[in-house]
């Protein structure tokens, strides 16, 4: 049987993965290159609570809400000036059989992508280098 906090922190890693693709390859069809030896960083951080699936369906009202926070960070260094800031926050409070906290993650994930290529446009064409 799988520890359900494990599979969490296995979920967890999986999502980060997805989001820190899915924002390179907006960066790779915008042609601004990926180097780990640059001035400008982009860092990740993603927080889920993944709430509690019985009690969203048996008790609803909100509770046993699940949320989820991204924020998107792009740092000059080293001076550390922010040149984009962005968080995203999603919550599921109910849904049919007490709601998919996966699909509530995906969703917010498309969104924080959506949100930093909208900003490309305004930020400098210079590699870009991800930590995690």
């Amino acid at each position: 049987m799988v520890d359900p906090d494990e599979d969490e922190t296995i979920k967890g890693r999986a999502f980060q993965s997805l989001l820190q693709s899915e924002l390179k390859g907006v960066l790779v069809s915008r042609k601004i290159s990926i180097d780990p030896q640059t001035d400008i960083r982009l860092e990740t951080n993603m927080t889920v609570d993944y709430g509690n699936q019985a009690l969203r369906y048996f008790v609803g009202f909100g509770a046993g809400a699940g949320s989820v926070d991204i924020s998107v960070t792009l740092t000059k260094m080293p001076s550390k000036t922010v040149l984009y800031q962005n968080t995203t926050h999603a919550t599921l409070a109910m849904g049919g059989f007490g709601g998919s906290m996966q699909t509530v993650v995906e969703n917010a994930i498309k969104d924080a992508v959506q949100a930093f290529s909208n900003q490309l446009d305004n930020l400098p064409n210079e590699p870009i280098s991800f930590e995690e």
